[in-house]
């Protein structure tokens, strides 16, 4: 195992992220940036679960669909996934609505707040989870090879340093998608679905957003990400892991144009010219 990152990689056993996100892998939202969809994560559950359409997921997936038509809505929910440790917890508190909930009851309580301004689909997306729950630990755990992860991961901390000290989790729902909070990174798992050059680009982008959120915590969602893909190129182009750059770009059909600092506002290029001097 790599000295770096220093908490290591890890799965969970299985965690309520992981229900959480795989029920919006099933949410066929692909045209937001923010989509968990993925077509082969929902051939991979129904080979071992059975289709969806058969389980309340079937409905739950049709009302979510509606309720998070925009990205705002449905990237905001998905915080869900980080209020609770594992599924007991969040069933500790099924019987009362998530308006109800206090700091006490959750363990990410800055998010409450958040979380309930999409009050319908945030208690749709709970009430999904839940029931998936019980069928989604039936599912046999993923092979993870920790040691190749965790050294890709090493070599790529020229390009990305907040990993050095991140804890990065593989939860197979996300496949090529990755997500961040605070210090806690979030990917697939190579080999399902996703490669694992993809999976530790995809690491390092979302630890490039930690970075460029430590400096800037109020500006917009998007903007942080402009500016992280930015840095994040720049600072791939001086080392050997260009070309898996590159690869990793075309996978989310980010073209070069999207890259360049001089599109970025001035607000945004300080910032990525204070992330780029660290």
């Amino acid at each position: 195992m790599g000295a770096v990152p220093r908490d290591g990689v890890g799965t969970t056993s299985p965690g309520w992220a992981e229900v959480v996100f795989h029920v919006l892998a099933h949410v066929p939202a692909r045209d937001l940036p923010s989509s968990l969809h993925s077509a082969w994560y929902v051939s991979f559950a129904e080979a071992l679960l059975g289709p969806a359409a058969q389980r309340p997921l079937g409905q739950d997936v049709a009302v979510l669909r509606v309720l998070m038509r925009d990205h705002r809505a449905l990237a905001a929910v998905q915080g869900l996934a980080f209020l609770w440790r594992d599924s007991s917890e969040a069933l500790a508190c099924s019987e009362r609505e998530m308006a109800a909930l206090t700091a006490h009851d959750v363990v990410c309580p800055r998010l409450l707040a958040q979380l309930n301004v999409h009050a319908y689909a945030l208690e749709a997306l709970r009430g999904a989870a839940l029931l998936e729950a019980e069928v989604y630990v039936t599912l046999p755990p993923p092979a993870l090879d920790t040691r190749a992860l965790d050294e890709a991961l090493v070599a790529l901390t020229a390009c990305a340093p907040t990993l050095a000290s991140a804890r990065v989790t593989a939860l197979r729902p996300l496949t090529r998608h990755g997500r961040v909070l605070r210090s806690s990174i979030f990917v697939g798992v190579p080999g399902a679905g996703v490669s694992l050059q993809h999976v530790a680009m995809q690491a390092a982008h979302e630890a490039t957003v930690a970075e460029v959120l430590s400096h800037a915590t109020a500006l917009p969602e998007r903007q942080v990400e402009e500016v992280a893909l930015s840095v994040l190129a720049e600072r791939c182009a001086r080392t050997p892991h260009a070309a898996a750059h590159r690869a990793w770009c075309a996978q989310w059909q980010v073209r070069e144009e999207h890259l360049d600092g001089a599109r970025l506002s001035p607000t945004q290029r300080a910032l990525r010219d204070t992330c780029l001097r660290g």
